[in-house]
């Protein structure tokens, strides 16, 4: 007998049971008492219930606070929130402005477009300035989150000692507000400040509907003094392949347009020419005129834009005034490209203010201008700029066709099956559910990278150099072969870098025959600049499976340090059943009000301190849905009715079949219990 159960045998025989009856309790009353110890353990080490559930964040997320240490919050689909101040600071000779900072995000959003003070919407002008009540106390600036984003320039400007150029907050959405202390304005002092955002960018492979076009570089020509027949324009990068080049210009006699490419340029008007589906590569623009003359304009280029004539245009309309306004056009369809071009009379050095919702391509003196914007819905539209002093003005405008996607795109949804295979993809807050892809040294080509080794490269040894960075001459390339039938989808590239601070920027790219390449990046026209030293990545957009991957230097530097492993993943989320599951979640669903919406959508968010557990239950339910991991791979199925793979019937059972229920005859019928996050009712 153990001498546990001998002692507790001992214990009841002394307090007068038999010891028969001892020895049949004891490992009765040892068991028990090991349950109870093991239930007060396991509440020690069990997780209890997050800060951020529901309930919680249904409190809590549309308060702005200050906290030392907070999650990320991750947002998808359309959210009214606050965030967590990451900087305060006051200036001033009475400390009368105060600065703060509000992190809302630990990802890169689409956009940003209201901020509230107590639930009241703020209007602001284009340069962030706040107009009508609070016009001249209040300034507000972006930042979406992107790896490229600079620190927030009024930051810069009025507490530079506190906030520096560093300070870029790069992959972390947020604002910073400046208040102007008056008691009149701000009674209560510092206002609960929220934000509508859109958020994540997702990706779906299915290809449907159309890109998003995208600005990608300009030139600004200004060039008064001089007066010549023909001006020839390089652009800084390369072009991508299939891009639309835009040339717009105050001059009236312009004859033609080529360039080193060989593209074709059509003239729509006097001032404006243009040329689709342009080749990869240097490009150099020429323009010629009738007669020696100087040049005011712009050169530009723009992806993800169909291979069509203008969808609708207007030449230049004119008049005098501080606001030059364009003919009025109505595009046929949806996610036109809208480009305002054009120019003012007399008066030099002006300032031009974009119209709302374009952006504004000019930064120089010139007499000239070029704006933008993508028009989400096609409806009427006018080209809008505004001129600092009165003066005449010309301004056309021309609207493109996107381009159809042709493998996958990335794009603002909440299209609740792309969402969550998002949060199982992603490898900052999500699953991590991907593959490293086991490339070889022998799959590896080098061409013009120094002290490139094949074998060092891809040894899971981050201290053995794969090639050197001093130098790395422009169009440099390491080619991936993944060898005949045997190609991949790749979602994330990794570089590992010796040192820290390096500015080469590459291209990852795709190809099915090694001579014509697409780049794969989520940001094709700002590429990867991996510069911290560790592992740097990038999320690659679907793209279908192919034979050849690349890695594209961009620029010639001379900097120290080493590329040392480069790693490819692939997705484990079954594309075909997310592609079923997404088209699924878009069906159009008849309102009773009239109108229709999405069947299933995603707008929400959590934090990073939540258990995946909880997090894909919780974005489950928006689509009725389950996720399954079965055989390596991640399955989508949003609640809807699925034909049976197999039927059964009482002649299929081995004996009679009872029925025992434990639930009473009230809890059968069905119950819904919800609650609805009302866009108008100020996110409650």
């Amino acid at each position: 007998m153990p001498p546990v159960i001998a002692a507790i045998v001992t214990a009841l025989t002394w307090i007068g049971i038999s010891a028969a009856t001892a020895a049949i309790l004891a490992p009765m009353i040892l068991s028990f008492g090991a349950s109870l110890l093991l239930g007060a353990i396991s509440k020690l080490f069990s997780k209890g219930p997050s800060a951020s559930s529901l309930t919680n964040q249904l409190n809590n997320r549309t308060v702005t606070t200050r906290q030392a240490v907070a999650p990320w919050r991750v947002m998808y689909g359309s959210n009214r929130v606050g965030g967590i101040i990451t900087f305060l600071h006051t200036t001033g000779t009475k400390n009368e402005k105060l600065h703060i900072v509000i992190t809302l995000a630990g990802h890169e959003v689409n956009a940003i477009p209201t901020m509230y003070f107590d639930g009241v919407a703020i209007p602001l002008d284009g340069s962030g300035n706040a107009t009508g009540n609070f016009a001249g106390f209040v300034h507000a600036e972006f930042n979406l989150g992107t790896r490229q984003q600079a620190a927030f320039p009024g930051l810069l400007a009025a507490a530079a000692a506190y906030w520096d150029a560093t300070h870029r907050q790069r992959n972390r959405a947020g604002a910073y507000v400046q208040l102007t202390w008056d008691q009149n304005k701000f009674p209560n002092g510092v206002p609960n400040i929220t934000f509508d955002v859109q958020g994540r960018l997702v990706y779906d492979p299915g290809g449907a509907g159309v890109q998003t076009p995208a600005f990608a570089q300009n030139i600004e020509v200004d060039q008064p003094a001089g007066s010549q027949a023909t001006w020839a324009y390089v652009l800084g990068s390369n072009v991508q392949a299939g891009s639309l080049l835009v040339f717009a210009c105050r001059e009236l006699n312009v004859t033609g347009v080529t360039d080193s490419k060989g593209n074709t340029w059509v003239k729509l008007y006097n001032t404006f020419w243009y040329a689709l589906n342009c080749a990869a590569g240097a490009t150099t623009v020429t323009v010629a005129f009738g007669s020696a003359t100087h040049m005011q304009g712009d050169v530009a280029e723009y992806t993800g834009v169909a291979n069509l004539a203008p969808d609708v245009s207007a030449d230049i309309a004119s008049g005098t005034s501080t606001t030059a306004t364009s003919t009025s056009v109505t595009p046929i369809v949806n996610g036109d490209l809208i480009l305002g071009w054009g120019f003012n009379g007399t008066t030099n050095s002006p300032t031009y203010t974009a119209g709302t919702g374009y952006t504004l391509r000019d930064t120089g003196t010139k007499n000239a201008f070029l704006e933008d914007k993508v028009q989400l819905t096609a409806a009427a539209i006018t080209a809008v700029v505004t001129i600092n002093a009165s003066d005449a003005w010309s301004i056309g405008i021309v609207a493109f066709k996107a381009a159809a996607n042709t493998g996958g795109r990335l794009a603002y949804s909440s299209n609740a099956a792309l969402c969550i295979a998002d949060y199982l993809n992603n490898a900052s807050f999500g699953l991590v559910a991907q593959t490293k892809y086991p490339i070889t040294a022998a799959m590896l080509a080098n061409a013009g990278f120094s002290a490139f080794n094949a074998a060092n490269l891809v040894d899971g040894d981050v201290t053995t150099n794969g090639w050197a960075n001093n130098p790395t001459n422009a169009n440099s390339t390491v080619t991936v072969d993944l060898g005949a039938g045997n190609g991949q989808e790749f979602c994330r590239c990794r570089f590992y870098l010796s040192t820290a601070g390096q500015v080469q920027t590459y291209h990852i790219q795709w190809s099915d025959d090694s001579i014509t390449w697409a780049s794969a990046e989520e940001h094709s026209a700002t590429g990867m600049l991996p510069d911290v030293n560790g592992w740097n990545e990038v999320e690659l957009a679907p793209s279908g499976a192919h034979r050849y991957w690349r890695i594209l230097a961009i620029a010639t530097i001379t900097e120290a340090g080493f590329v040392n492993e480069l790693e490819f993943y692939t997705s484990d989320v079954d594309s075909t059943l997310l592609i079923a599951a997404a088209n699924t979640c878009d069906e159009q669903v008849a309102l009773l009000a009239g109108g229709n919406q999405n069947r299933f959508a995603i707008d929400g968010s959590f934090d990073t301190s939540e258990s995946p557990a909880n997090v894909i239950g919780r974005m489950n339910s928006a689509m009725a849905g389950s996720v399954l991991y079965v055989a390596g791979k991640w399955g989508i199925y949003p609640g809807i009715w699925r034909a049976p793979t197999i039927s059964l019937s009482d002649a299929d059972f081995r004996g009679p079949m009872t029925v025992q229920t434990r639930l009473t005859h009230r809890d059968l019928y069905n119950g819904v219990k919800g609650m609805f996050i009302s866009p108008t009712k100020g996110g409650q």
